[in-house]
């Protein structure tokens, strides 16, 4: 009878929670976050998706991470000298990178004055675009995040400096033939128009 008691004495004790309760916060499947469905879209190339995750999430080992642990001597960008590499110079404040995006987005009749990783996937997600369009330019943002990463590491590793022209040639490329391989089936004519003529 005793534990009887007591379990009914700990049932009437349970803590309220509130909705608003931080310390109670749903789980994140439940939650979600923004840029999830950008970040791994379906014409996005898993290792592209994987990096891009890691920008957004800013757990990149960049120069300036590396510096604070006394790793390298240096937190300057490799890439252009101009300033400290963070996740946000580097995606798009470097020289380098900025002139790819730049290209990117003439290729793509791409009309956005940002420059940001955060502020493209936030754009991409509230634009009017066919679904389509979205993902053909999401696609083209985690192929220019992991080319610009690569691009970094072989000159860190190498010391082989690509041009711009080049990177912007190399994810032409992948985005084109990624999207060949996993175009979906229900695609409006207009947009496959568009995709062909690029």
């Amino acid at each position: 009878m005793e534990l009887k008691s007591l379990a009914n004495r700990n049932k009437s004790k349970r803590p309220v929670v509130e909705e608003d309760d931080s310390d109670f916060a749903p789980p994140l499947s439940k939650r979600g976050v923004a840029w999830c469905n950008e970040v791994w879209c379906r014409l996005n190339s898993p290792k592209h998706s994987f990096l891009t995750w890691l920008a957004v999430q800013n757990r990149l080992k960049t120069r300036e991470r590396l510096f604070k642990y006394k790793i390298i001597d240096s937190p300057d960008c490799i890439l252009c000298s101009n300033d400290k590499e963070i996740v946000d110079h580097l995606f798009f404040k470097c020289e380098t990178s900025l002139d790819c995006l730049k290209q990117l987005k003439d290729w793509l009749n791409w009309q956005v004055n940002l420059d940001s990783l955060q502020g493209l996937l936030k754009w991409i997600r509230k634009s009017n675009n066919s679904k389509f369009l979205k993902n053909v330019k999401m696609a083209t943002v985690a192929t220019l995040v992991y080319s610009i990463w690569r691009a970094r590491n072989d000159l860190f590793w190498n010391s082989n400096r690509q041009q711009s022209a080049e990177i912007v040639k190399q994810i032409k490329w992948a985005v084109k033939n990624r999207i060949m391989f996993a175009m979906p089936k229900k695609v409006k004519q207009k947009d496959r128009d568009w995709f062909q003529l690029l």
